[in-house]
């Protein structure tokens, strides 16, 4: 499975929404770093496919800039289910 890329920014993106809660995120020990310091470990998270719920396992990633973080992605419940809303870097 190829893991979706982030968003840099707030663009826009297909919405996901499904009737059922996501999982509890899973447990994940993060490898060692790669060599230089400048990457950051991208927790995994539950997304959709297909409408089933599949986990993305994290990653380490290289910030776009100097100074950028990482806003994790979310499911936020809503009136018609739990909406998905995409990790990216601000």
């Amino acid at each position: 499975m190829v893991a979706p890329q982030p968003v840099v920014g707030t663009a826009t993106r297909d919405v996901i929404v499904v009737k059922e809660a996501p999982p509890p995120p899973r447990e994940e020990q993060p490898p060692p770093p790669p060599t230089s310091g400048s990457y950051t470990w991208i927790p995994g998270y539950w997304s959709s496919r297909d409408g089933r719920q599949e986990w993305v396992p994290g990653r380490y990633e290289m910030p776009p800039k100097a100074n950028a973080s990482w806003v994790a992605p979310r499911w936020e419940r809503r009136a018609d289910g739990y909406v998905f809303i995409e990790g990216y870097w601000r």
